[in-house]
């Protein structure tokens, strides 16, 4: 299957909705919030586009969230559920994780001492100015 740019995003938010907590959870997020901003940056799209597309589909899985119930699936969405919507967990998880691109950002986080090392190595009197005014 051939997903363009705003397929992508649609399966992020499929997969979303249909495993909630327990999809957050396998793919590593604490929060929904996190994931949002993840497949955002990682997919160039904005973190709202996900939620969104993840409030699309909340009326047709079981999750507490009631979603855009009000108005018909939209077709490009209904495309994606028809293709992608059987799959399990694992599997939907695996088809993210195909599209989804590696980002070192991501990987490897600075240790917070190595972070505080750095202020140590300016003078003292322009750290402290740029503490105070939040400019060098």
């Amino acid at each position: 299957m051939q997903l363009n740019h705003r397929d992508r995003q649609i399966v992020c938010g499929l997969y979303l909705s249909k495993y909630n907590l327990k999809g957050l959870e396998f793919l590593g997020f604490e929060s929904f919030a996190e994931a949002f901003n993840v497949f955002g940056l990682l997919l160039n799209a904005k973190p709202a586009s996900i939620k969104n597309y993840r409030d699309e589909f909340d009326p047709y899985f079981p999750n507490a969230r009631v979603g855009w119930h009000k108005r018909p699936l939209r077709s490009h969405c209904k495309r994606i559920i028809d293709e992608l919507g059987c799959l399990g967990m694992p599997q939907l998880a695996s088809v993210l994780m195909e599209f989804l691109p590696r980002d070192q950002r991501l990987d490897k986080f600075p240790d917070l001492t190595d972070v505080l090392d750095l202020g140590i190595k300016w003078p003292a009197s322009a750290f402290a100015k740029r503490l105070i005014t939040g400019e060098a």
